[in-house]
This record gives structure tokens, sequence and C-alpha cells, in this order.
């Protein structure tokens, strides 16, 4: 069935075909990563005892690989884009996984680590992805 679908496109549109589907792969993974990590949240261990994260993590990787090894192929840039509306929604995530990862803690340990842990993801993001003006 590829060899049909290849001989209808020349290389290039085959690449850039594939190309397109591994995006599309990878929004699907991430989705699913994000909303096995709120079944987390909600329910501890109930993804972690069954499935558990490591080969959705890998096959994240496999596929982030294969973009950026058909992205050299290819020749594909981009330009980066300066819109950070997700990042409110981002934060309140990642506050609630780590407030609820800390349950057996006192309060008090509880607030005072999960704060440290949103200062520091806000530091490291402004390092890596914030333009110096």
């Amino acid at each position: 069935m590829i060899k049909k679908i290849r001989q209808k496109f020349n290389n290039h549109q085959f690449s850039l075909v594939i190309y397109k589907l591994l995006h599309d792969i990878l929004l699907s993974l991430i989705i699913f990563f994000l909303a096995g990590l709120l079944l987390e949240t909600a329910l501890p261990t109930m993804v972690s005892q069954n499935n558990g994260f490591l080969i959705v993590i890998f096959l994240i990787f496999a596929t982030v690989a294969g973009i950026s090894t058909l992205g050299r192929k290819l020749d594909s840039v981009f330009t980066k884009k300066n819109r950070h509306h997700l990042m409110p929604l981002i934060l309140i995530f990642f506050f609630l996984i780590i407030g609820t990862s800390l349950l057996k803690f006192a309060l008090w340990q509880n607030i005072i680590i999960t704060t440290l842990s949103v200062t520091f993801f806000l530091v490291f993001y402004h390092l890596i992805f914030l333009d110096e003006k």
C-alpha cells in the first residue's frame, strides 16, 4: 500500500505528507498525555498503576525525533511566534499536579514546595522562551 502511495507522489511530497502526519500524531500524543495527567490528578494511581506514562513519553520523543529528522531533510524553518495565551492554564494545571502529588506533606510545606516549583518553572520559561528586549 505504501508503494502505491509513493508511486503517486514524488519523494518530496511523500516526505511532506509523513511530516504533517507526524505533527498530528504528536498533538494527539500530547493531548493523551495531558489527559492521563489530569486523570492521575483527579484519581491518584489510576493511570500509573495500570499503564504508566513511560510508553507515551517514549512515543512522544520518538515522534519528535522523526519530525526533527524529516524537518532537516525537507529544510523546514519555523519562525518564533510570541503567543502565550495558554500560560495561565498551564500554570494552574502545573500547580494542581504538584499540589496533589504532595498530599502527604503538611499544608504549609505543600504550599511552599508548590509555590517554589511554579516560580522555578516561570523563571526557566522566561529564560528559554521569551526574547530579551
